[in-house]
């Protein structure tokens, strides 16, 4: 599901609210363009710690977050053009209206120009003030929420994947150049996509703990065991580590059932014996003997390279 995002063009960001009620740390209510502004206008609302919102589209420079609506909490912001990147941290004040209208002028806000910038993303750092949480930011030019869920417009882009082998198993360029990585996340990128390499902290060595922080950077969300349920409509994935040599991806899929993409072989739901993997923590994983845990990912949406 993608979230309408509004283009505007005129320098004073207003919205007319319906149901507004404060509520802890989360604005409740709809927001509803009247007149333009800085651009685009989002509160993206926090689940846990580590869970991430990342926007995409823009081309102008300036992106502008804030506050959020109870004091330190911890936020980071980055802003991706082609060639270069910013990022800051801040703990908010809480000194923001905690609902859903805006002003372009944000109480306790961070700023970053970036010329051509196109990828913005916030993450939660800390969140002493309790989960979920809200935050605001607003971009100059037209963005497209790409992943996470939104307290004023109640949205949520992510989208457990379909074992569907066939997307991934063409023979050819789309089979060779993605990974068990990519397949986790469900997403393309010719890369062979590797945890921590797209928000700029790669994993240093083949252990759990380097590979998972990698994927947490990169806004995969930890959980303690496959019991517990992942926020924001995000799939669970699984790690497994064949010590000192490599780490390997599995995913749940919207069967129930789990799946998986060796390097640059076939996906296939079925594990080292060909059995049907029912649970990544019992299949045969091969030589991946070391059993990492649980995180969760956010389907097609996901912010990886």
């Amino acid at each position: 599901m993608k979230r309408l995002v509004f283009a505007f063009v005129a320098f004073a960001l207003v919205y007319s609210v319906g149901a507004i009620a404060q509520a802890g740390n989360v604005a409740e209510g709809i927001a509803v363009q009247i007149s333009g502004g800085l651009g685009s206008f989002f509160a993206p609302e926090f689940s846990a710690v580590g869970t991430s919102a990342v926007y995409k589209g823009g081309s102008g420079p300036l992106v502008r977050a804030a506050d959020g609506c109870l004091p330190g909490d911890k936020y980071k912001l980055i802003v991706k053009s082609d060639i270069a990147k910013q990022k800051t941290k801040w703990i908010s004040s809480g000194s923001l209206k905690c609902d859903c209208t805006a002003s372009s002028t944000l109480s306790d806000s961070r700023d970053i120009s970036l010329s051509n910038a196109k990828k913005v993303k916030l993450k939660a750092i800390e969140l002493p003030g309790g989960a979920p949480a809200t935050a605001f930011v607003t971009m100059q030019g037209s963005w497209t929420q790409k992943r996470g869920r939104d307290s004023c417009f109640q949205a949520s882009d992510c989208t457990p994947p379909p074992y569907n082998p066939e997307k991934w198993n063409d023979g050819g360029s789309i089979q060779y150049n993605n990974n068990c990585y990519n397949y986790a996340n469900d997403e393309i990128t010719m890369t062979f996509a590797q945890p921590g390499r797209a928000c700029g902290d790669m994993y240093a060595a083949i252990t759990c703990s380097e590979v998972y922080d990698g994927a947490n950077c990169d806004g995969l969300v930890p959980i303690s065991s496959g019991s517990d349920s992942c926020p924001d409509d995000m799939n669970r994935v699984y790690l497994v580590i064949w010590p000192g040599t490599d780490y390997h991806w599995y995913r749940q899929d919207t069967d129930g059932r789990w799946s998986h993409k060796p390097g640059g072989t076939q996906a296939t739901n079925r594990d080292s014996s060909g059995s049907l993997i029912y649970n990544p923590e019992t299949a045969d994983t091969g030589r991946y003997t070391v059993h990492c845990g649980y995180m969760c990912a956010c389907g097609d949406n996901a912010d990886i390279q």
